[in-house]
C-alpha cells in the first residue's frame, strides 16, 4: 500500500504555502514529533520536553522546549481535532523517532509507564558520519549529566 504522502510532498506543499526552506523543514519535523506523541498518548510514556538542533557537524546550534516552540504549538492547534480521523496523520506519526523508539522498547518487554524519552535530536541538514557521532557523544554526556551514575549506553541507543 502506497503511503498517503511523503516528506518531500509535505515539504513542497509548505513551500507553496509561502514558508522558507528552513521553516518548511521545522514545520515538518515538529509536526511529525507532535503526531508521534499524540499516537502514543495515553500509554503512560513520559516525553522529554526538550529538543536540540545540531548542524551537520554535530554541533548544537539551537535548543528549546516543545511547549514554547511555535511550529510544535501550531501543529498541535491546527491538527489536534483531526488527528484520530486522518490516515495521513497516522502515517506521519508512525514515522516519528519517538514511535520507533517506544515500539522497539515495548517489543523488548518494557512497560510503557516505565519509559522516559530523551530530548529530541534534530539536524538542520543531513549530518556527516562525524557529525552524527558528535551529536551522539553530546547526548550521552547530556543524559549522564541529568542522572549521575547512569549506564554508559543510554536506553535510546539501539546499537
Amino acid at each position: 500500500m502506497k503511503p498517503p504522502f511523503g516528506q518531500n510532498d509535505i515539504h513542497d506543499e509548505l513551500l507553496r504555502a509561502g514558508l522558507t526552506d528552513d521553516e518548511a523543514d521545522h514545520a515538518f519535523k515538529f509536526t511529525q514529533i507532535w503526531c508521534g506523541r499524540q499516537l502514543l498518548a495515553g500509554l503512560g510514556v513520559r516525553f522529554s520536553p526538550d529538543y536540540f538542533w545540531f548542524n551537520r557537524a554535530g554541533v548544537v546550534v539551537n535548543q528549546g522546549q516543545f511547549e514554547t516552540e511555535p511550529f510544535y504549538k501550531a501543529a498541535q492547534q491546527v491538527i489536534e481535532t483531526d488527528f484520530g480521523r486522518s490516515s495521513a496523520l497516522s502515517h506521519l506519526a508512525l514515522s516519528s523517532a519517538d514511535v520507533h523508539a517506544v515500539n522497539e522498547l515495548l517489543n523488548r518487554g518494557s512497560q510503557p509507564s516505565d519509559l522516559v524519552t530523551s530530548p529530541a535530536c534534530l539536524f538542520t541538514e543531513m549530518p556527516t558520519e562525524a557529525g552524527r557521532a558528535s551529536a551522539e557523544r553530546f547526548m550521552v554526556a547530556h543524559m549522564q549529566s541529568l542522572r549521575p551514575g547512569s549506564p554508559k549506553k543510554p536506553w535510546w541507543r539501539f546499537w
